[in-house]
């Protein structure tokens, strides 16, 4: 498992250097949808490193579902599976992962997908919530806006089981495309 993102001698990741994506600081999101499940993840967690997988109740964000992807962290040997692709987030990337290895979940871009995989098992030995924002290549090749957070989760709270992800994505060629607020009533 990476202890750390790699960096180039640019001092960029692959992620930021292709996608422009980096890690920025909690307290740096702006996106409604984003905190909302950051403040969800943290009333579940408690005071326990991570909540648990069996204490998320869908119903409780049924409408923030197509934004979210799960992610089954395997140990012995190391893997990550996407679990849940919601369906905006399938969108963006022009494919629905669901089901499929993170390593081999998109093979026209197998660049992104080591990328991706560096990104979250990252996540998943720190133990804790990252955010991360900025543009990338999408489906198409549109170019866009993008802001996620990324929450592990524990079922004996020490080892990351699961990461929960929630991304928003806005193509800045298409006003309104993948703009949609999944808070208004």
């Amino acid at each position: 498992m990476a202890a750390a993102l790699e960096r180039h001698e640019t001092g960029q990741s692959e992620l930021e250097r292709v996608h422009g994506v980096s890690f920025i600081r909690l307290r740096e999101l702006n996106e409604p949808v984003c905190l909302e499940m950051l403040s969800y993840w943290k009333a579940k967690r408690g005071d326990r490193h991570m909540p648990s997988p069996d204490d998320l109740k869908p119903a409780e964000f049924a409408r923030i579902m197509p934004y979210l992807l799960l992610l089954q962290v395997d140990h012995d040997p190391f893997d990550l599976t996407y679990r849940l692709f919601g369906e905006q987030v399938a969108i963006s990337f022009g494919v629905n992962s669901g089901g499929r290895r993170v390593l081999d979940a998109y093979p026209d871009n197998p660049t992104l997908s080591r990328e991706l995989f560096r990104f979250y098992s990252y996540i998943a030995s720190e133990r804790r919530p990252f955010a991360a924002a900025g543009t990338m290549l999408g489906a198409g090749d549109r170019i866009m806006r993008t802001e996620g957070v990324y929450m592990p989760l524990s079922y004996d709270g020490e080892r990351t089981d699961r990461i929960l992800g929630c991304s928003m994505k806005y193509d800045d060629t298409r006003p309104g495309f993948l703009d949609d607020d999944p808070l208004s009533p």
